[in-house]
């Protein structure tokens, strides 16, 4: 088995590419790798062409991020430190007190509109907390995790507090596509417009890509 270094006009990217001949049988590969089959194999005395052998390194490339983006991990973290939101009576609301950031290795969750973008196709664990401001013992007090496709989960409903402020949290699993959100609504009908506290210990999102 010979390995040869060749140079083909048209070639995209690099140019130089390695080809392996086993006796009359061509075959384009890739790192030495069978990363996935390719379009194209080569006879022996065949000419070679650039569509042919660009179309197999763009198969390989494919393949290649595929398997990078499988065991990618996303971690994202932030929280309410210092930062209050008022949410309306009876309305849900899409909560966007999440402003300090801890860790987001994507940049997947925008801050200012609360809403968590997925970059990679997986399932993802979702865990959130909402601090109401109290004491304020009238109504209920409700937060949902909603993905743009699928199924909601009800994060938590109790009612007012009298004596200090309600605290409310929750978790869920959810198989988000690349491209798809989710984010966090509240809801309360306490008779007013209800502020949330500025604790950063009581209000949080986090996410954490745990399978492809």
């Amino acid at each position: 088995m010979v390995q040869i270094t060749i140079k083909i006009p048209g070639l995209s990217s690099v140019g130089f590419r390695r080809i392996r001949v086993a006796g009359v049988a061509l075959v384009a590969v890739f790192c030495g790798v069978a990363f996935a089959a390719v379009p194209y194999t080569f006879t022996g005395g065949e000419v070679l062409s650039a569509a042919k052998l660009n179309a197999n390194f763009d198969a390989f490339e494919q393949r290649f991020l595929a398997l990078t983006q499988s065991t990618e991990t996303v971690v994202c973290k932030y929280s309410s430190l210092g930062f209050q939101v008022n949410i309306p009576n009876d309305a849900r609301t899409v909560m966007t007190q999440y402003r300090s950031k801890e860790i987001d290795t994507h940049n997947a969750f925008n801050a200012t509109t609360g809403i968590f973008t997925a970059p990679f196709s997986g399932t993802y664990m979702v865990t959130v907390g909402v601090q109401w401001a109290g004491p304020n013992a009238s109504g209920q007090r409700a937060i949902w995790i909603r993905p743009s496709a699928g199924f909601l989960t009800l994060a938590g409903s109790v009612m007012g507090n009298a004596s200090i402020p309600v605290q409310q949290g929750g978790s869920g699993l959810f198989k988000l596509a690349a491209g798809q959100t989710l984010w966090v609504e509240g809801y309360q009908n306490s008779g007013a417009a209800l502020a949330t506290t500025a604790d950063g210990g009581g209000n949080y999102f986090q996410v954490v890509r745990v399978s492809d």
